[in-house]
C-alpha cells in the first residue's frame, strides 16, 4: 500500500497512551477511520501519493480494520476506505491544528462516502440486515471538533442511509448532537437528544445501543455528558431494505444538503454492542490521546 510514512507521524506520544492500546484489539471492529494518521490518507483514489503538507487535499482514507484488524481483508468490514465523491468537494489534510493532525471538512460541500458497487469502497452487505448493522446492536466512537454555528442543523459527522430512507445517524439539532434513526416503512422517526451544548472543542462521542437494554449517546467519555437510558426501539430501522443503495457517508448528512463544518480525527465502529468494560477501554485511549 505505499505506507512508508515514519513512525509517530500522526503527531502523538504513542508511548503515553494507555498500554500501547488500539481499538483493534477488541473484537466486531468493522471501521476505524482514522483521519489523524497520513499513511492511510491518500490525495488520489489509485493510492500513490500521502499528503505531505497542511492543505493537501484527502481523497481517499483507508479502512484500518480492513487491512490490520481481526477482520483483515473480510467482507464483513464497511468498505475498504471511504473516498470524495465526484459531486463533492474534497476535505484536506489540516496540519495547523497544535498537535494534532486530522482532515478538514468545509461545511460547503466536503464529504467522504463507502458504497456498494464501488470495488474502493464497498460496503459489506453482510453487515446491513437487522441483527448486525441493522442498528439493533452497534458501538460507534467518534472524535471531532465542530465549527458549527448555532442555526446549523442536519450537519452529521457521519450517517448510513438507504435510498428508501432508512436512515441512522449523528445530527446537529438545536444546537446539540442527536442520535437519529428513520425508518421508511412503517414511517418512524427518532431523534434522541445528547442535551449538551456544542462547542468548538476536541470531542469524543460514544453511541451505544444494545437491543436488550437501552441506548446511550455521551460526550468525552461522562455519562452525564449526554443519556444514558435511550429508548431500544431505535432497533427496528433495518438498512437492508436496499442494501445495494446504502452508503456510509462522512461529513454530510444523508441527503447531502447540509455538511459537517470542522475537524474528524476518527470514526471507529463495532458490529455489536460492546460490554462496559470494553467501552472503558476505548473511551480511556482516546480521552488519554485527545486530553478531554
Amino acid at each position: 500500500m505505499g505506507l512508508g510514512l515514519a513512525a509517530g507521524i500522526g503527531g502523538f506520544n504513542k508511548n503515553s497512551l494507555p498500554h500501547r492500546f488500539s481499538p483493534l484489539s477488541i473484537g466486531g471492529c468493522v471501521a476505524w477511520y482514522d483521519f489523524s494518521d497520513q499513511r492511510y490518507l491518500w490525495e488520489d483514489i489509485a493510492r500513490t501519493t500521502n499528503p505531505q503538507t497542511d492543505g493537501r487535499p484527502v481523497r481517499l482514507v483507508d479502512n484500518k480494520a480492513f487491512y490490520h484488524g481481526a477482520l483483515k481483508g473480510s467482507t464483513t468490514c464497511i468498505g475498504k476506505a471511504v473516498s470524495s465523491s465526484s459531486v463533492g468537494g474534497t476535505p484536506v489534510l489540516s496540519l495547523s491544528t497544535g498537535a494534532q493532525r486530522c482532515v478538514t471538512f468545509d461545511g460547503s460541500d466536503d464529504f467522504m462516502q463507502a458504497r456498494p458497487g464501488v470495488t474502493q469502497t464497498q460496503v459489506s452487505a453482510s453487515l446491513l440486515s437487522g441483527t448486525n448493522l441493522g442498528m439493533s446492536n452497534i458501538t460507534v466512537f467518534f472524535v471531532i471538533k465542530s465549527d458549527a454555528t448555532t442555526g446549523d442543523n442536519n450537519t452529521a459527522p457521519w450517517s448510513f442511509k438507504d435510498d428508501d430512507t432508512d436512515m441512522f445517524a449523528c445530527e446537529l439539532q438545536t444546537n446539540r448532537w442527536h442520535m437519529t434513526s428513520k425508518q421508511n416503512s412503517p414511517r418512524l422517526t427518532k431523534q434522541e437528544d445528547s442535551n449538551v451544548a456544542l462547542t468548538s472543542n476536541i470531542e469524543l462521542w460514544t453511541m451505544h445501543m444494545d437491543s436488550s437494554t437501552d441506548s446511550s449517546f455521551y460526550r468525552n467519555g461522562n455519562t452525564a455528558h449526554g443519556f444514558t437510558d435511550g429508548d431500544t426501539t431505535n432497533g427496528t430501522i433495518n438498512l437492508d431494505v436496499n442494501h445495494v443503495d446504502v452508503f456510509f457517508k462522512v461529513g454530510c448528512d444523508p441527503a447531502e444538503g447540509d455538511f459537517f463544518d470542522g475537524n474528524i480525527y476518527h470514526i471507529v465502529i463495532y458490529k455489536s454492542a460492546l460490554s462496559a468494560a470494553n467501552i472503558t477501554k476505548v473511551e480511556n485511549y482516546f480521552k488519554a490521546r485527545y486530553g478531554v
